[in-house]
């Protein structure tokens, strides 16, 4: 099978990131290519080894993959231009949050295969997690595409249903987040101690790190893990004891859930103004 020619509407970090992904994987320059309607941006991408275009109508025309990387705000206005002229064989993946597979398809205008995903913000440094879904029968060369370019910045992973990319955003898309926002009170509270603002943040982000690295290592899950730093009477199980009493876990609960509940919201309004 010949190296496809991946079209990216969108030159933003994210799509940028999955280009430079493949990049790295062999692909070469005339096989990658942008629109942009910054030209300082372009002259950017052009730097790093792309191919660059003003239009999006452009940079579709022969592609085999057309990657829709937009802001959802833009997305009617993306889809409007595209209408009708990406080639019904070309595979369509768009990573916009919460345009529906129905406003997207109704939005090119044909029969397309179309893949939503929810990537999330560590495929800028190439340790993403992608969700991904399509109501589309691929065949296994085409599955193993999209698994291929997606995987260009991190691990992905196919979900059963397209609801289920509102729990994903909830969790990995949104979750960094989550992470950077626990590791920000861990450095705020290291001061509090004593600790110089450097000697807090050195400690607290090696912590997080040498946490997620014993997780992805470890046979054990969280739980495990947890009980396994956890003497009784010590001041870890101190700090826990407290979380408990204070509700740490339901608060933490409805937050997430908070986040899902508005991922569907999202997608509600923007796929009004997607159709």
């Amino acid at each position: 099978m010949k190296t496809p020619r991946i079209a990216c509407v969108g030159g933003g970090n994210m799509g940028t990131s999955l280009l430079m992904g493949l990049k790295e994987k062999g692909y070469a320059r005339e096989q990658l290519c942008v629109s942009e309607p910054s030209a300082i941006r372009r002259d950017l991408l052009q730097d790093m080894g792309l191919s660059t275009f003003s239009s999006n109508a452009e940079v579709v025309n022969q592609a085999d993959v057309v990657i829709i990387a937009v802001k959802p705000q833009i997305m009617p206005s993306v889809l409007a231009e595209l209408k009708g002229i990406i080639a019904q064989s070309t595979l369509v993946i768009s990573i916009a949050a919460g345009i529906p597979l129905a406003a997207l398809s109704r939005g090119l205008g044909e029969n397309h295969r179309i893949i939503r995903c929810m990537p999330n913000t560590p495929a800028l440094k190439g340790a993403g997690i992608t969700g991904m879904y399509s109501a589309s029968n691929l065949d296994k060369s085409e599955t193993k595409l999209i698994e291929s370019i997606l995987g260009a910045v991190g691990k992905t992973l196919w979900l059963e249903t397209e609801a289920q990319l509102n729990a994903v955003t909830a969790v990995s898309g949104s979750g960094p987040a989550y992470f950077f926002y626990l590791t920000e009170c861990l450095i705020e509270t290291a001061q509090e101690l004593g600790l110089s603002e450097s000697t807090s943040k050195l400690l607290a982000t090696e912590t997080a790190y040498g946490a997620a690295v014993m997780l992805q290592d470890s046979e054990a899950d969280a739980a495990s893990l947890r009980h396994s730093v956890t003497s009784p009477g010590g001041t870890t199980e101190a700090a826990l004891e407290h979380m408990i009493n204070t509700r740490f876990s339901e608060m933490f609960h409805q937050a997430v859930h908070a986040a899902c509940a508005r991922s569907i919201e999202l997608g509600n309004s923007v796929s009004g103004e997607a159709e």
